[in-house]
């Protein structure tokens, strides 16, 4: 399978997913004074064995990987933001055509982020103007909050005051 780690080619030899549901108890679970309560499933974790097919690519990775947080592709059109938990580069001769590694990656929840973004954009003209005439619609199969970026400039100070709540 080809997939990618921030914008680099990998070939996966083999690919794991976990998770776990975090629970909340303190003693001996399930008496009357100690419940269990659900709290929802934490992350996944991911254990993958891949390759690159060049050095460049392998060294590329490892800096990415070493540095900060990665996106994870794991199918098409989908990633998850993951942070680098293990990570073992072999160390192979030269003259060979691929460059090996195995990983683990943590994410802090357990959901995929589209790579396909959908952008609104409404002029707010004068004071009191309410958002109109276009629907912000989530495009997957799930719920999703949209992330609303304010930008602009005008001569006025401002349109919004301190005090105005979302």
């Amino acid at each position: 399978m080809i997939t990618k780690i921030n914008d680099t080619d990998i070939r996966i030899e083999e690919i794991g997913r976990s998770t776990i549901q975090r629970i909340n108890q303190s003693a001996i679970s399930g008496t009357p004074n100690n419940p269990i309560d659900k709290l929802g499933f934490g992350g996944l974790t991911f254990s993958v064995k891949a390759y690159t097919l060049t050095e460049y690519e392998f060294d590329e990775l490892m800096a990415q990987m070493y540095e900060d947080d990665v996106e994870l592709h794991v199918r098409i059109g989908w990633f998850y933001y993951a942070t680098v938990a293990k990570l073992d580069g072999k160390y192979e001769e030269s003259g060979v055509d691929y460059f090996p590694f195995s990983a683990t990656f943590k994410t802090e929840e357990p959901f995929a982020y589209s790579e396909d973004t959908h952008d609104i954009s409404v002029a707010i003209n004068t004071n009191n103007q309410t958002f109109g005439g276009s629907s912000i619609q989530t495009y997957g199969n799930v719920s999703a909050v949209p992330n609303i970026t304010l930008t602009g400039g005008s001569e006025d100070a401002s349109i919004l005051a301190q005090t105005t709540t979302w």
